[in-house]
This record gives structure tokens, sequence and C-alpha cells, in this order.
């Protein structure tokens, strides 16, 4: 399946349950065939019905709480999306978009990369552990000008370009963090950048 220009909504509810949690009851009754996007033949459980691959491209998030929108947003978005050809299988997804926001016109350049697993969904997993998940977002030379307009909804004048690479693994009861981030020639608006470029890393786990 191929969507062009779709907006989506995540939508948490007063429970604070996701609508996306759905797909943990369509991920458990699905079925094997041909997996859309490898191509590989997969187990033959026929209990299991197959889900085909989705591709979206210029698509966008948006994020609500009961039946309020925020401001924030995920546009420009290209996405592939693998549903699991077996209940001991994860769905597996990559993506790339651009963080914004809706409250003032922006058109911000910076852009994220991502990959991701959950699951798998088999009835043998205790639910309370979570759901397996892991997640990888990286972004290259975002402008830190840009994310700050994004996230804070001002222009607090910094200039710079962000680097970085984050991974997240565990369940979704518990996730650990790790990544590293390069910061380059931080500078106020009124001011050039250093003569000699500057750097600034860091790494965490």
């Amino acid at each position: 399946l191929v969507f062009v220009r779709p907006s989506l909504n995540v939508v948490r509810n007063a429970e604070g349950q996701w609508n996306l949690e759905s797909l943990r009851r369509v991920a458990g009754s699905p079925a094997a065939g041909v997996d859309s996007f490898t191509g590989n033949s997969a187990s033959r459980d026929k209990s299991f019905h197959p889900l085909p691959g989705i591709q979206i491209t210029g698509g966008r998030i948006n994020f609500k709480s009961e039946n309020r929108k925020k401001v924030y947003v995920i546009d420009a978005l290209d996405m592939k999306i693998a549903p699991p050809s077996s209940t001991s299988e994860p769905w597996r997804l990559s993506f790339e978009g651009r963080p914004n926001r809706t409250d003032f016109l922006l058109n911000p350049a910076s852009r994220f990369q991502g990959q991701a697993e959950f699951g798998p969904f088999s009835p043998g997993i205790r639910t309370e552990a979570g759901t397996l998940a892991h997640l990888d977002l990286s972004a290259g030379n975002a402008l830190v000008g840009e994310l700050l307009k994004v996230f804070t909804g001002n222009d607090h004048g910094v200039h710079g370009s962000l680097t970085f690479h984050l991974h997240l693994a565990g369940t979704t009861s518990l996730l650990r963090l790790s990544g590293s981030a390069d910061l380059r020639d931080l500078h106020r608006w009124d001011r050039l950048p250093p003569p000699a470029a500057s750097l600034l890393h860091g790494t965490w786990s």
C-alpha cells in the first residue's frame, strides 16, 4: 500500500493509552505468506493472515491528547512499514521526516532519520514487561536555531549545527538510552562563528 501526503493522528486518551496500541491486537492475529518488502517466504501458520507493506510519501503526523491537537507535528514524512510475517517477528519501520509546529509560520530544513522495531507480539511473551522495542534516531548538521524554534516556540538567536545519533532499546516499559552528539560553531546571531571550527562532543549511555 502506498499513501501519498496522508495526515495521521497519534492520539493519547484520558486513560493514558495510545491509539497505536491497537497494532498489538492486529499483530496478534496476522499470518504468513511472502514478506512484501523482502520477498522472503514466511512460516506457514494458517491462523496468521498477511498484512501488506506500507509506504508513506510526503506525509504528516499530528499529535493529540484526547480531542486536543498539540502544536508539534512531523511533516515531509517518508516512511516504510514492514508488518511481521509471523507472531515471532517484530514490526519494522524506517523513516525520514522534519519536526515542525503549527502555531507560527516555519519552514525548517533540518530532517531526522530513523529505524525501529516493535514486537514480537507473541502470546508467549509476558505483557507485564511491555513490548520489545528498539529505535535509532539520527540527524546530520541540523540547524540549532531551527530546532529551538520548533521545540520552544521562540527564536533564541542561537546558531550552530547539530549531528547526533540516539539508540533506545529494551521494552516499552523500560527503555535504555545511549547515543552521541556533536555541536559545531555555536554562536549568537549578532556574532560571527569562531575562525577555527569549534566542536562540543558528548556521549551517554
